[in-house]
């Protein structure tokens, strides 16, 4: 995962070390989604449906390029391309926190 300072992420385990978080864990996936697959196709579709239904709320509280319509017709056109993969970058951060360590705690 790239390092980002703007990125919560980031700074998670810093921040949950503030709360006396202990054992502080990370660990980093990518998910892809090439063309040309089910997955590949379904984030195709999920992309154009969020940056349909969002729109409202970005003229709203973002403000939205005057080409908004341009670069939502070049998107459309680059995730049909064979060549096209999505990527999700996630990050699991965990730890343990004193005193929540019997098995009452636990699910």
């Amino acid at each position: 995962m790239e390092k980002d300072d703007t990125s919560v992420m980031v700074r998670l385990p810093e921040l949950l070390s503030r709360q006396s978080i202990q054992n502080i864990q990370t660990r980093d996936y990518e998910l892809t989604f090439p063309a040309g697959t089910p997955e590949g196709e379904s984030y195709r579709e999920d992309l154009r449906h969020l940056l349909r239904v969002s729109l409202p709320f970005l003229r709203k509280w973002v403000g939205v390029l005057n080409d908004y319509e341009q670069l939502y017709q070049q998107m459309l056109e680059e995730t049909a391309g064979q060549d096209f993969v999505g990527r999700w970058h996630l990050r699991t951060v965990w730890g343990t926190a004193p005193g929540w360590q019997t098995s009452e705690h636990f699910v």
